[in-house]
């Protein structure tokens, strides 16, 4: 089955398990990049910036060696973790939430795409995203979604 012309051929064997439940989709900010949103390197980068963040501080360290060696593993959220510790969680939200504001013009098609493919039987989304940004909302207005504000902060909460 193809969604859209000249995409992918979706086996049968994966939309039957998909449609009982047993598929996750698991979408990173790369999602979100044709609307004009950073990925969760630059996200990084350019939250460090605003928040002029000295070298030697620890979150800037980190980030340095993330940077800097291919072979470290890419915990970015463990670098907001740092920043939330450093500059308090509302002042680095402030931040994240003023980089992350859609673009005007912004379409969330890939995000309307994934949330019709990962469609259950019961019609319910089945997707894991580690993206801060609204746009999978903006694809779905009338789903409710779990979310977690962040990776470092616990607090899940039921939001529609």
């Amino acid at each position: 089955m193809r969604l859209v012309p000249f995409g992918p051929d979706l086996p049968n064997e994966l939309l039957e398990e998909r449609d009982a439940g047993n598929v996750v989709f698991v979408c990173g900010a790369g999602i979100s990049r044709p609307a004009g949103l950073p990925g969760f390197f630059d996200l990084t980068k350019k939250a460090i910036s605003r928040l002029g963040v000295p070298e030697g501080a620890a979150s800037i360290t980190l980030f340095n060696r993330i940077k800097n060696d291919p072979t470290y593993p890419q915990t970015f959220d463990q670098v907001f973790g740092l920043l939330q510790q450093e500059y308090g969680a509302a002042a680095v939200d402030a931040v994240v939430s003023r980089l992350l504001k859609t673009p005007r013009g912004a379409t969330a098609e890939q995000h309307s795409l994934i949330l019709r493919l990962s469609q259950s039987a019961s019609r319910q989304p089945q997707i894991v995203t580690t993206n801060f940004d609204r746009l999978f909302r903006k694809g779905a207005p009338r789903h409710s979604f779990l979310c977690a504000t962040w990776a470092t902060r616990p607090d899940w909460r039921a939001t529609s």
